[in-house]
Parts: structure tokens; sequence; C-alpha cells
């Protein structure tokens, strides 16, 4: 049986997946997994196009796919934009239940 310390080294060796690097994050020195996506934004996307037709999210009969859920956030974070005037910086507050619209408005308003 391998130990704790045996199977950290393993996943964060150079080239896996949560290989560790050190960067610079607001002149504090911080260990980030090297290979993590930059921002949400690049999450979605990356999900948009590997995920495409496959379910996303799952509520009972409901079915999301990647595609639909990012089509609804951009739809969502355009009307938050064209309609409230959200910009960079603003703080959006979001008070609903755990339903899949939940996760449209938490990406859209980020």
């Amino acid at each position: 049986m391998s130990t704790y310390a045996e199977i950290d080294a393993t996943l964060t060796a150079p080239d896996q997946l949560f290989e560790v690097d050190e960067i610079e994050i607001r002149g504090v020195p911080t260990h980030v997994w090297k290979h993590t996506p930059p921002s949400l934004r690049a999450v979605l996307e990356q999900a948009r196009t590997q995920g495409g037709d496959a379910p996303f999210l799952v509520l009972g009969a409901e079915r999301v796919t990647h595609s639909e859920h990012h089509a609804r956030v951009a739809a969502f974070a355009r009307r938050l934009v064209d309609d409230f005037g959200v910009s960079p910086g603003d703080r959006v507050v979001i008070a609903m239940r755990n339903y899949p619209e939940w996760s449209v408005a938490s990406c859209a308003s980020r």
C-alpha cells in the first residue's frame, strides 16, 4: 500500500495532471497546479468545445448539454451588461435555489 507522501509525489510530479508550480499572484509567491485552466471562462470554453452535446447538468428529467449551458451563460451575461449595466468589478448577488439556472447565473456574473 502506498503512503500519502508517495501518492502526493506521484500525482504532483512533473508532467502529471496535478504538477505543482509556483507563480506570483499580486506579489505573493503561490503554489498552484500548473495545468489548471487560468479562469472560469477557460473552463466554460473547454467544456463547450470538448463536451458539446454531452450532458452537463441533470436535474430529474431536465438535461442541459455543455453547448446549451454555454449559450445560456453567454445570453445571460449579455443581459447583465446590456439591461442592467453590469461592468467589470461590479458585484452581482444571486439569491436562488440550486437549480441548473443557478450555474448559468453564477457563471454569467463572473
